[in-house]
């Protein structure tokens, strides 16, 4: 007799996950020319089970160099259109994955431009040490693979721009460059950021790398004020005036150099203490403040 269908025994989980790593490992060892258990080996990393996201499919990666609109089978180690081939090695798998999670801790935004050369450095600086290494083809692909806007740089070049939100690449160029000061604000942090550098953290010091990203993306910061202020702000008025002293303070929200201000006392106080800024520029923040209270003031009562 047949069981009634609730007790129907479905594959686990953990079952689909595992023949799933077996069709990736078949595939990728074909694709490198290598051998199926050093391919199961890199599909089983622990790095390479998803950080910030869905497992990367080495069937996937391997699909976008012949699907891809822009890049399918136009792509080479030194970027797009470019001479030599791909030539990834079965131990290269971890690194691309790795690639991938460090472009899905950006905010996609179709509206920047991202030159994927420097896009690579900064990769590879990020990474460091756990992947030393990141060519501008194989950043290239992992930014394909994720479906991220893309164009051409040039007619005749290997670049493409990616779209990423540009604030946030400005905030990780600055952590992971060693000449500069750390920023000082976190309003432009990328939202990935702290879980993917706290599981690299971990696998280095030979922790488990922990739960996977919950995807949740903070709001953007801002307030009436802070918004106000970036009307005000005028690069080319008289010094200092208020739209002066509201276009350095809107470039120093811009370059994470310190927090969007809550009200005219918060300005004030990031001026004084964070920036160090003037007696010119604290005065003026001050008749910003005195500005802001006149034109948001509540109406008198008619009593």
């Amino acid at each position: 007799m047949q069981r009634p269908e609730t007790e129907i025994e479905m594959p686990s989980k953990n079952h689909d996950k595992a023949r799933g790593l077996q069709r990736d490992a078949r595939a990728w060892a074909k694709f490198t020319g290598s051998n199926y258990t050093a391919a199961v080996r890199q599909m089983q990393h622990p790095l390479a089970q998803g950080i910030l996201g869905d497992r990367i499919s080495a069937r996937h990666l391997i699909r976008v160099l012949d699907e891809h609109p822009l890049i399918g089978a136009r792509l080479g180690e030194s970027g797009f259109r470019s001479a030599d081939p791909l030539t990834p090695r079965v131990d290269d798998f971890v690194a691309l994955a790795l690639t991938v999670e460090t472009l899905r801790m950006f905010t996609p935004d179709p509206r920047s431009q991202i030159n994927s050369y420097p896009l690579k450095g900064l990769t590879e600086r990020f990474l460091e040490p756990t992947v030393s290494y990141v060519s501008n083809g194989r950043l290239i692909w992992a930014a394909a693979a994720l479906d991220l806007p893309m164009v051409e740089a040039s007619s005749q070049g290997p670049n493409v721009y990616i779209g990423i939100n540009e604030r946030e690449d400005a905030y990780i160029r600055i952590m992971t460059d060693h000449r500069k000061d750390l920023p000082k604000a976190t309003q432009h942090r990328p939202p990935g950021f702290v879980h993917l550098r706290g599981a690299l953290e971990r696998y280095a010091s030979g922790e488990p790398i922990g739960e996977r990203w919950s995807g949740e993306r903070p709001q953007p910061v801002t307030t009436a004020f802070h918004k106000w202020l970036v009307q005000q702000a005028d690069r080319d008025a008289p010094y200092v005036t208020v739209e002066q002293m509201a276009f350095h303070y809107v470039t120093g929200v811009a370059d994470s150099d310190h927090r969007i201000a809550t009200d005219p006392e918060d300005l004030v106080s990031i001026l004084t203490d964070d920036v160090g800024a003037s007696p010119d520029f604290i005065e003026a923040a001050v008749r910003a403040g005195d500005q802001w209270r006149s034109n948001n003031a509540p109406p008198l009562s008619a009593n």
